[in-house]
């Protein structure tokens, strides 16, 4: 029987995956710039739990460098990556 702790990596391992190919497919063709905010943004979150902040930082940039979309995540990926900067 699995514990919470392994169901929880589980979830996260299957949601990296999910985001990952969101931004895969985005790299062949064109998607909601929203979704890819948002994806990169979740993404950043995961690697943040994982306590790879530094790789957390580049995701956040790659979600600003997105843009201010409607329904994205820009505001979101700023305040992180700021807050990021301020705990290094």
């Amino acid at each position: 029987m699995l514990t919470d702790s392994e169901k929880q990596k589980a979830k996260l391992l299957e949601a990296k995956v999910a985001y990952e190919n969101v931004v895969r497919i985005a790299q062949k063709q064109a998607i909601d710039p929203a979704l890819l905010s948002l994806s990169y943004v979740a993404l950043a979150k995961i690697y943040e739990f994982y306590d790879n902040n530094s790789y957390a930082m580049a995701v956040y940039d790659a979600a600003i460098k997105v843009g201010n979309v409607s329904g994205g995540a820009y505001d979101v990926a700023l305040a992180a990556k700021q807050r990021l900067v301020k705990n290094q």
